[in-house]
């Protein structure tokens, strides 16, 4: 494993299941971490990062040519691989939350949440993971 090539700082967001009254369960997510809201901070409300440390560094990866096809068999809106180091509660039903920053990250200019689909490699599994993913909102 290439520790160079996981330069993304992630952060993991695990889910519990939830079950209504009438027996109806719902998965429901970590929060993300809030950002900083240069907006409220140029308004004159004191306002500090509240970004944790992330949890993990990964690869994040966009597919294309063989392995986008690949992909696109199993599911139609796989478009990301997803690779990093190998945690015990991190499944195909966790959702991965990426900030990319500026140059001096000092601002975050987009931000990323992927939901994880199908794992890419068994063999590797005690060393590293890496799962297609796709982006929502």
């Amino acid at each position: 494993m290439k520790a160079g090539v996981m330069r993304h700082a992630v952060y993991v967001l695990l889910y519990t299941d939830s079950y209504t009254a009438q027996g109806d369960r719902t998965r429901v997510f970590e929060p993300k971490p809030t950002p900083y809201d240069p907006i409220a901070a140029a308004a004159g409300q004191a306002q500090l990062p509240t970004y944790r440390p992330a949890d993990d560094w990964a690869a994040i990866e966009p597919l294309k040519g063989r392995e986008l096809v690949v992909a696109r068999g199993m599911r139609a809106d796989l478009s990301h691989r997803i690779t990093m180091r190998y945690r015990p509660d991190v499944s195909e039903q966790s959702q991965i939350y990426w900030v990319q920053q500026d140059a001096i990250g000092a601002q975050p200019l987009i931000d990323y949440t992927f939901e994880l689909g199908p794992e890419v490699n068994d063999e590797l599994r005690a060393v590293e993971m890496s799962f297609y993913a796709y982006t929502i909102r």
